[in-house]
């Protein structure tokens, strides 16, 4: 239970991260502007991590909240397998971001890119996090798993 917790606090925190790493990433490829925040050299990814920590402290709790019960599910039915785990990661990650920034008016094509993209970092984070999650929570050790193992 204790590595469960753990892992769902550490998937939690990762993710607004991850979201904002993954849309900083999109904005040169899809040339369009998501984030107002220029890049020209590399101490400007500072305001990344500003951007991700004011996230994290806002929406971190809700989050944790609502990804601990996604979680309980999870462990009710028994599902267990990384592919699920990273499934139901995605799938939470496009559900939160789907109902947090379906409130845009998308009037024009560039609104309707920017939400696209925001539902596709999310989904692509989601599924970051649930993999960190059974890496973390489900993903056993065996008993003589060392870097430097005698054989």
């Amino acid at each position: 239970m204790r590595r469960q917790i753990i892992g769902l606090l550490v998937a939690s925190a990762m993710a607004p991260y991850a979201m904002v790493f993954i849309v900083l990433g999109l904005e040169p490829v899809l040339q369009i502007d998501l984030l107002s925040i220029e890049l020209t050299g590399p101490l400007d990814l500072y305001k990344f991590v500003l951007l991700a920590t004011v996230v994290a402290a806002s929406l971190g709790p809700l989050i944790a909240l609502l990804a601990g019960l996604v979680v309980w599910g999870l462990n009710a039915l028994g599902w267990k397998t990384p592919w699920v785990i990273v499934l139901s990661g995605s799938l939470f990650g496009l559900c939160v971001n789907g109902a947090l920034f379906g409130g845009l008016a998308l009037s024009s094509a560039p609104q309707l890119a920017a939400y696209a993209c925001y539902v596709a970092a999310g989904t692509l984070a989601g599924a970051i996090c649930g993999w960190i999650y059974w890496r973390i929570a489900i993903r056993r050790t065996p008993e003589a798993g060392h870097a430097i193992a005698e054989p």
